[in-house]
């Protein structure tokens, strides 16, 4: 019998490593005779080695496979008879972007998503709304959307999981017994004209306060880019900055999270599997509407269940708000999960295998 050749290709840790974990752990035994699995991991490499990442790339265009599926559009989609596509998040932003329009790369990336991606799994049916959707690619196919689950997202509806998380993160930076706030804030890619609102003294006020309540905050910076460089963490003591070499893997400090802040990211869609209080920084709104483009009503709760922090006093209050016990925006989570997931579970990994046994006919 001749195996099924599948390339897993990715660039960003997240939905492919678990959909191989899961395959490891779930099928491999019963499949190893019909499929013959390839991975090619650029996420350590990608920004650190480019050589390296092109040298993986020669490699994988040596072959063909019967099944390609990957994270991030390249000349790989090109190898395989079909093509599956996922992205590392989806519900906020338009894609392609707005600033994305005006440049020839990045609408080169989305023209060749669209030829030569058969299907692109998502969260939801509003996603094909949107998703690679532009006049300016008007005349191009269409994939066809499958809306699945995102992989990544499986572990934050396992309890074991998010218990063990908690754990590990608390242990390894020395905060057993306190309570979580993760701050992740999205990718810009602009010079930012409206100023962080929190400036090193507000962030002294808060340090002072998370002391006395028992909280501390995890600042998430986005690999791309740092909003806090301004921010000296040497000085704070329950702020701590934990980037992409820290913690490779966001969904860990997700889980181990009592609370998000956020701004335009979709990092609160995923969070919204652990149904906990979300809040948002919308600083520069109005700049990053007009240079990206979102997709979601920022003023709506339904479509951002949390309130909008202006100001470290605004931060203060919602902590005591949660602190009280009070949750009134959960209403408006639940609206939101509704919206943002299909498939409100943690058996994304089992549904898109069982797709891609359909595709490969095993």
């Amino acid at each position: 019998m001749v195996k099924k050749k599948v390339l897993l290709s990715s660039v960003k840790y997240g939905n492919i490593e678990y959909l191989i974990k899961y395959y490891k752990d779930n099928l491999e035994m019963n499949y190893s005779s019909k499929i013959k699995l390839y991975y090619a991991n650029h996420t350590k490499i990608y920004s650190r080695n480019k050589l390296l990442h092109y040298i993986m790339r020669i490699i994988e265009m040596a072959q063909h496979y019967d099944l390609v599926i990957a994270d991030y559009p390249s000349k790989v989609l090109l190898r395989g008879k079909k093509v599956i596509y996922m992205s590392h998040g989806y519900g906020t932003k338009m894609t392609p972007g707005l600033d994305e329009l005006l440049q020839p790369y990045m609408m080169k990336s989305y023209r060749m998503l669209r030829r030569h991606v058969n299907f692109i799994i998502t969260l939801s049916d509003r996603d094909e709304k949107y998703y690679l959707k532009s006049d300016v690619l008007n005349g191009e196919p269409l994939p066809e959307y499958i809306p699945l689950g995102l992989p990544r997202n499986d572990v934050l509806f396992d309890e074991n999981y998010v218990k063990e998380c908690s754990q590990l993160i608390r242990k390894r930076y020395n905060i057993i017994g306190k309570k979580i706030i993760l701050y992740a804030p999205t990718w810009r890619g602009y010079n930012i004209s409206n100023s962080f609102p929190l400036v090193q003294q507000d962030f002294k006020k808060l340090d002072n306060y998370l002391e006395d309540k028992g909280w501390v905050l995890l600042y998430r910076p986005h690999y791309l880019e740092d909003i806090l460089k301004h921010i000296n963490f040497a000085y704070l003591n329950n702020i701590i900055k934990v980037d992409l070499e820290k913690e490779q893997d966001p969904q860990r400090m997700l889980a181990a999270a009592d609370m998000l802040i956020t701004d335009y990211s979709s990092i609160y869609v995923d969070y919204l599997a652990l149904n906990r209080p979300i809040a948002f920084v919308p600083f520069d709104l109005e700049q990053y509407s007009t240079y990206r483009g979102l997709v979601i009503d920022f003023d709506n709760l339904d479509d951002t269940p949390g309130p909008k922090i202006r100001n470290v006093q605004d931060l203060i209050e919602y902590i005591e708000y949660i602190e009280s016990g009070t949750d009134n925006y959960s209403l408006f989570r639940n609206n939101a999960i509704k919206q943002f997931y299909k498939y409100f579970d943690g058996n994304s990994c089992k549904r898109i295998w069982n797709f891609i046994l359909e595709i490969l006919g095993c």
